[in-house]
């Protein structure tokens, strides 16, 4: 479990509390707010000067953000709007940094332009190393931030308001692979949860996907995805082996040697050890499987149906092996239920009325009001 740094979003600040993101139609932090009048935990320890990275780090503490990798060497050569978005995050560090300044904040704007700077040590920070902090956070928060969004639903309609870039310097070290061993949830506190969704042995690494995992996009897209926003080639099982969303069909595990096999009514014996396999167990759990997801809309979801399910994905881990369209369904469904129990969401029984409006072309009001409702 670990806490977020806040960056909310300019557009939601009128209509969420700017410190812990609850719903609060006003331009103060909620009445109810645990951190109002308090300053953010994230700035506990942030005047201890750090020459070396810490060997814990604290997650209460912005100073250890200090060491996300930005990698500023990379977005040289990327598209942005000016250019490049190494020039794109100068600008707009360069336009905070001045913002600041009529603000109150004490700068020095001549301190790079003195001859001796040894001899003429001002006590104000130079606007030169707010404006490259400005320009450190910009392109380490593009790179290592979490998105935290609301979920506005009716009975069958779903909007998502983007609320603030999260960051979790912690989380930010754990890689990534295309079928992962964790998920990360973000609860309605902002607080993120990692959460293992098969059993781990000692020294087994724990990793998490950074977009979508293999089932959802060919391995083609996935490389170039992650290429392209993370700056890194991509070798995890799934793409070496060119795991995708179009898997043969189910494998079942050998007990002995692990080696996965077609499932198909004809085998009885793994190819590899000649080991007798548990045909009959891995087609009863898929049975089993394609029964609680038919089920899951009348289901009234509780603590032992809540087990049940990760039962049944500790089972599907030691009887299939991936690519696995079975494993996969139990991790989407465990998923969708921790963020319908744990995430943030607002019920608005007009959204139904407002797409269907959308796609009729037909409203007692017009598409004007029907947004500015939403919001």
């Amino acid at each position: 479990m670990t806490k977020p740094i806040l960056l909310p979003l300019s557009n939601n600040l009128t209509k969420y509390c700017y410190v812990c993101q609850k719903r609060c139609h006003n331009l103060l932090p909620c009445k109810k707010c645990a951190l109002n009048g308090k300053g953010h935990p994230a700035f506990v320890g942030i005047k201890e000067v750090r020459k070396t990275a810490p060997p814990l780090w604290n997650n209460l503490d912005y100073a250890s953000a200090a060491w996300v990798n930005p990698h500023s060497d990379k977005w040289n050569t990327v598209d942005g709007k000016y250019g490049t978005l190494l020039l794109d995050f100068t600008i707009a560090a360069v336009f905070l940094a001045f913002c600041l300044y009529p603000g109150g904040y004490p700068m020095d704007w001549s301190y790079s332009k003195q001859g001796n700077i040894k001899m003429n040590i001002s006590d104000k920070l130079p606007a030169s190393w707010i404006g490259g902090c400005l320009l450190y956070h910009l392109q380490s928060t593009r790179i290592n931030s979490f998105g935290f969004y609301d979920v506005a639903r009716s009975e069958e309609a779903m909007k998502y308001e983007d609320l603030s870039s999260l960051i979790y310097p912690p989380l930010s070290l754990i890689n990534h692979s295309c079928d992962p061993s964790a998920l990360v949830l973000i609860t309605s506190e902002g607080v993120a949860f990692l959460m293992s969704i098969r059993d781990l042995k000692a020294r087994n690494e724990i990793t998490i996907s950074y977009q979508v995992a293999y089932e959802e996009k060919n391995t083609r897209d996935h490389k170039r995805q992650l290429k392209e926003n993370y700056f890194f080639e991509c070798t995890c099982e799934a793409c070496q082996n060119n795991w995708n969303n179009e898997n043969p069909v189910e494998k079942v595990k050998c007990p002995h040697c692990q080696f996965g096999s077609e499932l198909i009514a004809q085998t009885a014996r793994c190819s590899k050890c000649e080991s007798f396999l548990p045909i009959e167990e891995a087609y009863k759990l898929i049975s089993d499987v394609r029964e609680l997801i038919q089920e899951i809309p009348n289901i009234s979801w509780n603590r032992r149906q809540s087990q049940n399910l990760s039962s049944l994905l500790t089972r599907a881990h030691s009887l299939l092996s991936p690519p696995c369209r079975t494993i996969t369904l139990l991790r989407e469904c465990i998923f969708d239920l921790l963020k319908k129990t744990a995430q943030m969401w607002t019920c608005e029984p007009w959204l139904e009325n407002y797409y269907k409006c959308i796609a009729a072309e037909e409203s007692t009001t017009s598409k004007k009001e029907r947004r500015m409702i939403l919001n």
